[in-house]
C-alpha cells in the first residue's frame, strides 16, 4: 500500500489543505502544536471513520458547519480514493461516503465503508465487527495511545489475542463450559423423562391382554352377523322369485295410470288442434277475400321507365333553354350599362343610345321566347311527378298483395297441418285404449299372489333389524378392540422414545465428559504452545529493534508472557518509570516496530505491509539515538515511511519533507 494524496477541509486546525506523499520516507516537520499529528488523525478518519472514544466535535473545526477529507492511495495496483463529509446541524454527522477504485465511484454508508476499507486491507473480517485495531497495531499507532498500550498490560495482552486469533481459544472453553451445562441440563430433564420405563411397559402388557378379549368378543359377533345374513339371503331369494311377478303387476297398474293420463292429454290436444284448425282456414280465406280487393284498386300508370326518359329529355330541354336564357339577359346587363354611360367599354368612344336600345329590346324578345317554351315544359315536368307518385302508390299496393297473399297461404297450410296433426292423435287414442284394456285385465288376475308377497317382505324387514343389531354390537366390539391397539401402539412407542431417551443421555454423559476432561485441556495446552511460540517470536524482534537504537547501553530487554517490556540492568530488573526518557522512547519505538512485523508476520493477507507510520517516535532522544533511527528506517526497508517529528535532525536522513506551520490559527502545509 502507498499514500498518494490527502485533501483536508475544516478539520482541527485547518480550512483547506492539501498533501502529496512522495515514495520512500517522509517527515512531517513543524513546531508542536502546527497541525502534524492533525494530517495523520484526517487520513485514519478517511479510512475507518470516527474511532472509538473520539467524537466529530473533535475533528470538525471550531465554528465551521461541514468538513472533509479526501484519501488517495495505491493498493495492489489498483488507485483508490476515500471521501468522508460532516455536517453540522443538531448534532455532527457523517453524511454518504464515496469510495472510487480505479475511477468507478460507490456510495456507502459510513459503517459500510468502513467494512469495505478492511475488506481491501486484507484484514480478517471480524475486525470490523468486533473492533480489532489491526491498523493501529500495524501502520500508525497515534502518540497518546503509544504510551497507553504501553501502560495498560491488560488490555494490550486482550487486543493481541484478538489480533492473532488466541483468544478462540477461550472462546472454545467458555463455550465449551456453557455447552456442558447444557448437556447435563438435558441429560437430567432426559433421566426424568425416561424414568418410568418400567410402568409403562407393564402398563403395555395389561393392555395388550384386554386387546385380545375384545378381539375375541368381536369374532364371537362376526359369526352370529353371518348366520343371519345367511337366513336373510334366503329370505330374499324366496322374495326375488316372486319379486318378478309383482314389479310386473306394479308396474303394469303405473303403466295403465299413465296410459289413461297420456290418452285424456290427447283429446284435449286433438280438440284444440281441431278448433284451430277451423281457425286458419277462416283467416286465410278472409286474407285472400282482400288481396282480391287490392288487385281490383290497383291504379293504370305509365312504366318507370318512360317515366324515367320522359323526365331525362325534359331536363336537357330546359337546362338548354335556361342557359341560352342566361347569356342573352347578360348581354342585356352589357347592353343598358353603354346605354347608360353613353360611350363604348372597349375603345371608349361615345356610343348612339338608340342603337343599344334596340339592341337591348331585340334580347328581350329572345327572352320571352324563350318563357314561352319553358311554360309547358314545366307543366310537362309536374305531370311526369304526378305519374311518378301514382307508380309507387301502385308499388306499395302490389307488395301489400303479395305480403297478404302470403299470409293466406301459410294460414291454409298452417289448418291442413293442424287437421292432419289431429287425425294422426285419433290413431294413438284409439291404440291407447286397446293397450288399456289389455293391462287391466292382466292386473285383474295377479290378485292371488299379494299376500305371500306381503309375509316374506316382513320376515326379511325382521332379519334386516337383527343383522343391524348385531352389526353394532360388532362395530362396538371392533372399535373396543382398535382403541386398545391404538393404546398398545402408544404405550409400545413410548417405551421405545425412553429407551432412545436413556441411551441418548447415556452418550450426552458421554460427551460431557470428554469436553470436560479433554477438549478444555486440549485448547489451553494449544492456547499456552502458541503464545509462547508468540513470546518468543516477539522477544526476539524486540530485542533485535532495541539493540539497533541503543547498542552500547548496559540495559538488556525481553518480553514476559504478557507481553510486557521487561529491562534490565546489570543484571537487576529496572521499573519501565524509572528509565530516562530516551530509553522509554527507545522501548516504545521497538516495540511499536515489533508489533507491526509480528503482526504482518501472522497475517499473511494484509496488503498495508508495505506502509508505516511513526507519530512523534523520538521524543527524548539524544542526537546519538536520533543517528540510530536512520539505520531503523534503512533495516524497516519500506516502501513508504511517514514521521511526524519536530526534530530538525531527521531531515537530514529522510528522502522527503514537508513541513507544517500555523499562521493565525490556521494550519498550512508547505510542500519543498
Amino acid at each position: 500500500m502507498k499514500l498518494l494524496h490527502l485533501k483536508l477541509r475544516n478539520i482541527r486546525s485547518y480550512k483547506d489543505g492539501v498533501i502529496t506523499f512522495p515514495k520512500g520516507s517522509l517527515l512531517l516537520s513543524g513546531d508542536i502544536g502546527a497541525g502534524k499529528s492533525t494530517i495523520l488523525l484526517a487520513m485514519e478518519y478517511a479510512l475507518f471513520g470516527i474511532q472509538k472514544g473520539a467524537s466529530a466535535q473533535s475533528i470538525l473545526r471550531h465554528g465551521e458547519n461541514s468538513g472533509s477529507v479526501e484519501l488517495a492511495f495505491e493498493l495492489d495496483g489498483s488507485v483508490i480514493t476515500v471521501a468522508r463529509t460532516m455536517r453540522k446541524g443538531s448534532a455532527i454527522k457523517q453524511d454518504e461516503c464515496s469510495i472510487f477504485i480505479d475511477g468507478k465511484e460507490y456510495k456507502y454508508t459510513p459503517t459500510q465503508l468502513k467494512a469495505k476499507i478492511i475488506d481491501l486491507f486484507g484484514y480478517p473480517k471480524e475486525a470490523a465487527s468486533r473492533n480489532i485495531p489491526i491498523f493501529r497495531y500495524t501502520v500508525y499507532t497515534p502518540q497518546e495511545q503509544m504510551k497507553g498500550i504501553m501502560a495498560d498490560p491488560d488490555a494490550r495482552l486482550a487486543t493481541l489475542r484478538k489480533i492473532f486469533g488466541i483468544e478462540k481459544y477461550g472462546n472454545i472453553r467458555n463455550n465449551s463450559a456453557l455447552f456442558i451445562r447444557h448437556l447435563n441440563s438435558e441429560s437430567r430433564v432426559l433421566e426424568e423423562s425416561s424414568r418410568s420405563l418400567e410402568d409403562k411397559m407393564l402398563e403395555a402388557d395389561r393392555s395388550a391382554k384386554e386387546m385380545e378379549s375384545a378381539a375375541a368378543k368381536a369374532e364371537k359377533k362376526k359369526q352370529e352377523l353371518k348366520s343371519a345374513t345367511a337366513e336373510l339371503e334366503a329370505e330374499e331369494k324366496a322374495l326375488e322369485e316372486m319379486r318378478g311377478w309383482a314389479n310386473e303387476i306394479i308396474g303394469m297398474k303405473q303403466k295403465t295410470t299413465s296410459m289413461e293420463a297420456e290418452a285424456s292429454r290427447l283429446a284435449l290436444m286433438k280438440a284444440a288442434m281441431v278448433k284451430d284448425a277451423e281457425a286458419s282456414a277462416r283467416k286465410a280465406e278472409a286474407a285472400f277475400e282482400e288481396a282480391k280487393k287490392l288487385t281490383e284498386s290497383l291504379p293504370n300508370c305509365m312504366p318507370a321507365e318512360e317515366i324515367e326518359r320522359q323526365e331525362g329529355d325534359i331536363a336537357e330541354k330546359k337546362t338548354m333553354l335556361l342557359s341560352r336564357k342566361a347569356v342573352i339577359e347578360e348581354a342585356v346587363r352589357k347592353l343598358s350599362g353603354v346605354s347608360k354611360s353613353g360611350a363604348c367599354p372597349f375603345c371608349l368612344r361615345k356610343a348612339d343610345p338608340e342603337h343599344f336600345i334596340s339592341q337591348i329590346k331585340e334580347r328581350q324578345k329572345d327572352l320571352e321566347a324563350i318563357d314561352s317554351e319553358i311554360m309547358p315544359i314545366n307543366s310537362l315536368q309536374k305531370e311526369l311527378s304526378e305519374e311518378k307518385q301514382k307508380y309507387r302508390r301502385k308499388e306499395i299496393l302490389a307488395q301489400k298483395i303479395a305480403s297478404v297473399k302470403e299470409t293466406a297461404a301459410e294460414r291454409r297450410s298452417t289448418s291442413q297441418s293442424r287437421l292432419a296433426e289431429a287425425a294422426a292423435l285419433e290413431e294413438k287414442i284409439t291404440e291407447l285404449g286397446r293397450s288399456i284394456a289389455f293391462s287391466r285385465a292382466k292386473i285383474e288376475s295377479g290378485r292371488n299372489y299379494e299376500e305371500d308377497y306381503r309375509a316374506h317382505s316382513a320376515k326379511i324387514k325382521e332379519l334386516h333389524a337383527l343383522r343391524l343389531s348385531v352389526s353394532s354390537d360388532l362395530s362396538k366390539s371392533e372399535q373396543q378392540a382398535s382403541m386398545l391397539a391404538e393404546k398398545l401402539d402408544a404405550l409400545n412407542k413410548e417405551c421405545e422414545s425412553m429407551k432412545l431417551m436413556r441411551s441418548r443421555g447415556a452418550r450426552i454423559k458421554q460427551i460431557s465428559s470428554w469436553l470436560d476432561t479433554v477438549l478444555i485441556k486440549m485448547t489451553e495446552a494449544i492456547e499456552r504452545h502458541v503464545m509462547n511460540a508468540l513470546q518468543k517470536e516477539f522477544s526476539s524482534i524486540f530485542r533485535y529493534w532495541f539493540s539497533l537504537l541503543m547498542p552500547e547501553e548496559a540495559l538488556a530487554v525481553t518480553i514476559d508472557q504478557s507481553f510486557s517490556p521487561v529491562v534490565s540492568q546489570n543484571g537487576h530488573e529496572t521499573p519501565y518509570d524509572d528509565l530516562s526518557g530516551g530509553e522509554r522512547t527507545a522501548i516504545a519505538l521497538a516495540y511499536r516496530l515489533s508489533l507491526n512485523k509480528v503482526i504482518n508476520m501472522m497475517i499473511e493477507t494484509i496488503r498495508t505491509k508495505g506502509l508505516l507510520v511513526l507519530d512523534e517516535p523520538t521524543e527524548g532522544f539524544s542526537s546519538e539515538q536520533l543517528d540510530r533511527v536512520r539505520d531503523v528506517i534503512n533495516q524497516l526497508d519500506l516502501e513508504q515511511i511517514i514521521m511526524v517529528s519536530h526534530e530538525q535532525k531527521i531531515d537530514t536522513f529522510v528522502d522527503s519533507t514537508v513541513r507544517v506551520y500555523k499562521e493565525n490559527h490556521v494550519s498550512r502545509i508547505e510542500t519543498p
